[in-house]
């Protein structure tokens, strides 16, 4: 088996914003909040990432899927006021 991660859980951090990233882990629990807003917690060995569904076509997919795998983009972790820009 191949491994496609680029990163484990946890290790996610600013340096990351914009990249394409892979985290690989089991699907821990998703609060859906609308149909296209959802939170998704993926966990590995090293730690929990939340993942934000925000469009409803990957609303659709992590429902279909069992929420096994989806693809995106790395934003950033919440920032305090002072770092936002």
């Amino acid at each position: 088996m191949t491994q496609s991660r680029t990163h484990n859980c946890n290790a996610l951090n600013m340096s990351n914003v914009g990249q394409k990233v892979t985290i690989v882990g089991w699907y821990d629990n998703m609060r859906k909040v609308s149909k296209n807003l959802g939170f998704l917690i993926l966990r590995d060995f090293y730690g929990v990432t939340q993942v934000v569904v925000e469009t409803e076509e990957m609303m659709e997919g992590a429902q279909r899927m069992g929420a096994d795998f989806q693809q995106g983009y790395y934003f950033s972790h919440p920032l305090p006021p002072g770092q936002f820009v």
